[in-house]
């Protein structure tokens, strides 16, 4: 495999694409704001563990706060 790909284009980078540095003119200030915001809000213990409990399916706050022992208000 080679280390050298094109992956001029950040929404077309797989994380196959070693060695390469992606074109961050591509995306616009609202993409990186988007970005950024999503980042910061999966920095929270407590919500990145609710995202992926729910990844699984349709579930119930109820359901999401006792399986990750929460109050129903956090969730």
């Amino acid at each position: 495999m080679s280390n050298t790909s094109d992956c001029g284009n950040v929404r077309n980078c797989s994380a196959t694409d070693y060695g390469t540095e992606p074109d961050l003119s591509m995306l616009s200030q609202n993409e990186i704001g988007l970005l950024s915001e999503i980042f910061h809000l999966l920095g929270d213990q407590s919500r990145l563990r609710i995202l992926l409990y729910c990844m699984r399916g349709s579930v119930s706050v109820g359901d999401i706060a006792e399986s990750l022992q929460l109050s129903q208000s956090l969730v």
